[in-house]
């Protein structure tokens, strides 16, 4: 887990200064591709698997959630005064949670259709494909700079 959490932890403030220099599109676009990496090379993900196949597919997820997270938010956010700024965080993060339950559910529910673990987790990573296209494409559509 530290392949997920340490590149998490290093981009957070380098995200920040990013945002302020080139804003969430293309930092947004580039946490997209991080994650499409990641389920690639995860679809390579078997009980045999080597350790450097599990590590940078560990680690670019990381890289894409450190990415998308602190600017999606600081983005999110940004477009409200300072009166509602509670509430909007407390909206943002409700919808957050609610889109990663439902594609967790749809996933796990592919995986589970299979009785084959490493089967039903490959076609697993395909929904997620899937979802992560559909981010990629929608990260193209925000402002360039708040």
């Amino acid at each position: 887990m530290l392949f997920v959490t340490v590149p998490m932890a290093i981009l957070s403030p380098v995200s920040g200064r990013l945002y302020e220099i080139i804003g969430p599109r293309w930092l947004q676009f580039c946490g997209f591709v991080f994650l499409i990496i990641s389920i690639v090379t995860q679809l390579f993900f078997t009980g045999a698997a080597s350790f450097c196949i599990v590590a940078v597919g560990t680690f670019s997820f990381g890289l894409g959630l450190g990415f998308i997270w602190g600017p999606s938010t600081t983005a999110s956010l940004s477009t409200f005064s300072q009166d509602n700024a509670g509430i909007a965080s407390g909206s943002f993060c409700t919808i957050q949670e609610i889109g990663g339950v439902v594609g967790l559910a749809i996933t796990v529910t592919v995986v589970r259709m299979h009785t084959n673990f490493i089967t039903g987790y490959h076609e697993g990573m395909w929904v997620l494909l899937l979802i992560c296209g559909i981010g990629l494409i929608g990260s193209l559509f925000m402002n360039r700079k708040q």
